[in-house]
């Protein structure tokens, strides 16, 4: 995702939760900080109790480095639960009212489908993960 106008650089670590986010991202100098999570979350809180801890981790990475873009990249949809897909479905609608409103951005990652998720149904197949790439690439192109 690098050019010569931007150099990414990532870091993830599977199954981190939203909270490890902020003690991962710490301070530094970044223009922009993209932030992708709440699948690992929403089975075990409310949906608006993660979508204001979302926000509450958004706020406080955006305190550690206050000249950064802070950007949420909305969760994807999931097939391995009825219940589970409902849940990220109210934190997405939640946070796209609620992220520009405190000032972030959203990716909303509409465009990966459930034919986009492996045979678990939670995880990306190769072309959803061309699709996220792809999501990524045309907003950190625009910064």
């Amino acid at each position: 995702m690098s050019n010569s106008h931007h150099t990414v650089n990532k870091d993830f670590k599977p199954g981190m939760k939203i909270r490890e986010a902020v003690q991962k991202t710490g301070k530094n100098d970044s223009d922009v900080i993209i932030i992708h999570a709440s699948t690992n979350n929403v089975s075990k809180t409310s949906p608006e109790e993660l979508s204001e801890e979302i926000l509450a981790t958004l706020d406080k990475i955006q305190e550690n480095n206050p000249r950064a873009k802070i950007v949420y990249s909305a969760a994807f949809r999931r097939k391995d639960s009825h219940e589970l897909n409902a849940k990220i479905c109210q934190v997405n609608k939640i946070l796209s009212e609620d992220i520009p409103a405190h000032g972030f951005d959203i990716i909303p990652n509409e465009n990966i489908l459930f034919s986009n998720l492996s045979n678990d149904g939670l995880h990306l197949n190769e072309g959803g993960v061309r699709k996220f790439a792809g999501n990524l690439i045309q907003f950190i192109k625009y910064c």
